[in-house]
């Protein structure tokens, strides 16, 4: 019986280690993953900076070029004093490869940070209730990414449930620039006529509530199921989107539980704005 018993551990002994090689193997290859963007080859924009008017084909070449879409070209072209500068500076970014690091956020979860703060990646153009998601945070071998809701002022600050043990707190923008990959989301027309709101006003009303009732919240990482969430002070990094939309009746998720940044991207409610280290034609994740 003695030997019987022995065996049956031995055995469960070997299972947990295959077990543990596998996680660690898969978790070392998403590591090697931060950032699977390949820049295309570097285009000369002086041509197109010098058109009045821009064809589709030029928006699709500077959105590959860029990580900039049509409703910030269409900024730069009525509002920057230099278009072309303006242009190259923000391609040159793009197609940088900036060196990066992880560093422990708690427990197995970790995020990727680049390491010189001159070469963060600037968002162009952020309005209230605008959505900022990273590719660059996992958990062992799980990608789930991070996000945040932009509510704007003079702070220019996010509001972010960041970690378990850590309520809903407010940082700012200028810091999403550190991520390798991001994405800068606005709610879309359409979504907003929900509402019977335009895009800004709606942003500007969920960036408001958000901050009033909010901040503080828990941070709960089963917020969605069993009552958890919305009304109940509970929370996590995408829930804390997905609730501050709700209150105004537009779901911004492709699923009910669990809610992620992924399935705010895929949710068909955001138009993307800005991406960087991230393929444009390819966000999801």
């Amino acid at each position: 019986m003695k030997y019987r018993i022995q065996k049956i551990v031995a055995y469960l002994l070997v299972v947990l280690a295959f077990f543990c090689v596998i996680v660690f193997a898969l978790t070392w290859r998403t590591e090697q993953q931060a950032v699977t963007f390949v820049p295309p080859w570097e285009a000369d924009l002086t041509q197109i900076a010098a058109k009045k008017e821009l064809s589709g084909g030029d928006y699709d070449l500077l959105w590959q070029q860029t990580g900039l879409s049509k409703t910030d070209i269409d900024l730069i072209w009525a509002e920057a004093p230099d278009i072309a500068a303006t242009l190259i500076c923000y391609q040159q970014r793009f197609l940088a490869e900036s060196p990066f690091d992880s560093e422990v956020l708690s427990g197995f979860s970790k995020t990727e940070r680049i390491f010189e703060r001159n070469q963060y990646y600037q968002l162009y153009d952020l309005r209230a209730g605008d959505v900022l998601l990273t590719k660059s945070t996992h958990t062992l071998c799980y990608r789930h990414g991070h996000s945040g809701l932009y509510l704007g002022g003079a702070e220019e600050n996010v509001l972010e449930a960041t970690v378990m043990g850590a309520p809903a707190s407010l940082t700012t923008a200028s810091a999403w620039g550190g991520y390798p990959t991001g994405m800068q989301l606005r709610i879309s027309e359409a979504a907003a006529a929900k509402a019977d709101m335009s895009p800004a006003e709606l942003g500007a009303a969920v960036a408001a509530y958000a901050e009033d009732d909010l901040v503080g919240d828990d941070y709960r990482l089963i917020s969605g199921l069993f009552g958890i969430g919305v009304d109940t002070d509970a929370t996590q990094c995408a829930y804390l989107v997905y609730e501050a939309y709700a209150h105004f009746g537009i779901d911004v998720s492709s699923r009910n539980f669990p809610v992620t940044p992924s399935s705010l991207l895929k949710s068909g409610k955001f138009d993307l704005i800005q991406v960087w280290g991230v393929n444009p034609l390819d966000p999801n994740w």
